[in-house]
């Protein structure tokens, strides 16, 4: 008996003691290997820590810098395009302009009124009229324009005028502002006039219709506020118009008398306020 136990306590010591062997047998005898000892089954390190390298991950491993081309080219692509779109050397510049405006004017004139045998008066007019103007343009650059322009007065007390002028204008910035300009021009060009019949009286006698065609040059000062699509401008003019000297007859002591009206010495001074849109 003490033979047996003995040999008993050996075999069952060298199970406690004995040092892990690796497994190499199936899954299978494993698993019934330690259920009949009792032994819970416990996930391997190795099978959980240990990386499984593919060819991608060895390359991404290898050149940790390189990325896949969409994800590194679409930010880029996306910064640009923004870029674009909000830089300011970049946006297309609208060069024509198209006009138009209201004006009030006080138009004045040194008259010479010349009536056959009799001699030469002087007499002094004066008009308020309101008007329209329209015109047509084209920016150099920034700060220099070319303007076709067309003024035409509202008739009052039988007198009303056209004029057709080539101006140049000078626009500069004004300082530490963003949307104000300047605006500094001058014209030149064609004027016409034009005398209602009866507008003019000499001894209870109307003159005939009376039609002018001269010439008008002028200088016009202001300000330019800048929009999104156009430009507000507004300020003051003065224009020359020498209409020049039209004949017509009266009727002085039921005689038919010639008669010469001379609007040479006439001037223009009022203001205007438009809308420009550029294109």
């Amino acid at each position: 008996m003490r033979k047996i136990s003995l040999f008993s306590l050996i075999l069952f010591s060298s199970f406690v003691y004995a040092e892990p062997i690796e497994p190499s047998t199936p899954s299978g005898a494993i698993d019934s290997f330690n259920a009949y000892y009792g032994i819970e089954p416990t996930n391997s390190s190795n099978s959980t820590n240990t990386p499984i390298n593919t060819p991608s991950s060895q390359n991404a491993n290898e050149n940790p810098l390189e990325t896949s081309p969409i994800q590194s080219q679409n930010p880029q692509t996306s910064i640009q395009t923004n870029n674009t779109q909000n830089h300011p050397l970049l946006e297309q510049r609208k060069k024509r302009l198209l006009g138009v405006y209201g004006m009030g004017n006080i138009v004045e004139s040194d008259a010479k009124l010349s009536i056959e045998g009799f001699a030469t008066q002087t007499h002094n007019l004066e008009e308020r009229p309101l008007g329209f103007g329209l015109q047509a343009g084209y920016l150099l650059n920034e700060n220099h324009r070319i303007i076709l322009g067309y003024e035409k007065s509202l008739k009052k007390n039988g007198f009303a005028y056209t004029s057709a002028t080539l101006g140049y204008a000078f626009t500069p910035r004004l300082p530490n502002t963003s949307r104000w300009r300047a605006l500094l021009g001058a014209n030149a060009g064609l004027a016409f006039g034009k005398f209602d019949r009866g507008s003019f009286v000499v001894n209870n006698s109307a003159m005939d219709e009376l039609s002018y065609t001269g010439i008008t040059y002028g200088i016009k000062l202001g300000a330019i506020y800048e929009s999104n699509y156009g430009e507000l401008e507004f300020g003051v003019q003065s224009k020359r118009l020498d209409f020049g000297e039209e004949a017509s007859k009266v009727l002085i002591n039921d005689t038919q008398t010639g008669t010469k009206l001379d609007l040479s010495q006439t001037s223009s001074t009022g203001f205007f306020f438009g809308y420009n849109y550029l294109f």
